[in-house]
């Protein structure tokens, strides 16, 4: 329980970038019966060219590991599509902002599981007002909608068990660029090595788990 409350806590500083009210009422929760889409926003349509390539080696069309160009504005124009096939809700990637490229550059973040800022929305997405054009324009429509959020984890900053960024710069967005915040067991390795206790606090996959049963993590 302490754990999940921990977790929790780090979905505040997602009220920072919290839509502003909204002009559209929603069809309500997720009830037995609906009928979900899950959409993976990169791969899906891209309905704003602009916002494709940053620049940081991120986007290529034609690797399947990196971005591809999808994004809010294009998931919006294509809701009729969405809803004539009879779904109810919908279900996007993770919305916050990524760490461009993986450790060792073989990868962007387009699937939403590099995450740099709980705080702010992916930019190759959208803005925080296309976010919510996405969303009132779906529950105009009838559809629900369901915003992924990843807080258990950040992308890989710390290499297997370090415990300092290195580079310095390479590291999570504050308040969490300490890297006291995290686990530093290392990577889970299901061998047998590794103890109930390690798996269960160890970086699946590589990537960085805040030490959720810290005060001072918690805090944050």
């Amino acid at each position: 329980m302490k754990r999940l409350l921990s977790a929790l806590l780090l979905l505040i500083p997602l009220l920072a970038f919290t839509p502003p009210a909204r002009a559209v009422t929603s069809p309500g929760p997720l009830a037995e019966g609906d009928v979900i889409y899950h959409v993976v926003v990169d791969r899906f349509h891209n309905g704003d060219t602009s916002n494709d390539d940053t620049g940081n080696g991120e986007y290529d069309p034609d690797d399947l590991g990196f971005y591809h160009g999808g994004d809010w504005a294009g998931l919006t124009a294509k809701l009729d599509y969405i809803k004539n096939l009879g779904v109810t809700a919908i279900w996007i990637s993770p919305v916050s902002e990524q760490e461009p490229l993986s450790r060792d550059q073989g990868e962007a973040g387009y699937h939403g599981y590099f995450t740099k800022n709980f705080a702010t929305p992916n930019t190759h997405f959208g803005s925080t007002a296309e976010l919510q054009t996405l969303i009132d324009t779906a529950h105009a429509k009838g559809l629900k909608m369901i915003l992924d959020v990843v807080p258990n984890h950040t992308t890989d900053y710390l290499a297997g068990t370090s415990t300092v960024y290195n580079p310095p710069s390479y590291k999570p967005a504050p308040p969490l660029d300490n890297a006291n915040y995290f686990h530093h067991i290392g990577d889970c390795d299901f061998d047998g090595s590794m103890t109930q206790a390690q798996l269960e606090l160890c970086d699946l996959g590589g990537l960085d788990a805040p030490a959720t049963t810290s005060s001072a993590c918690a805090a944050r």
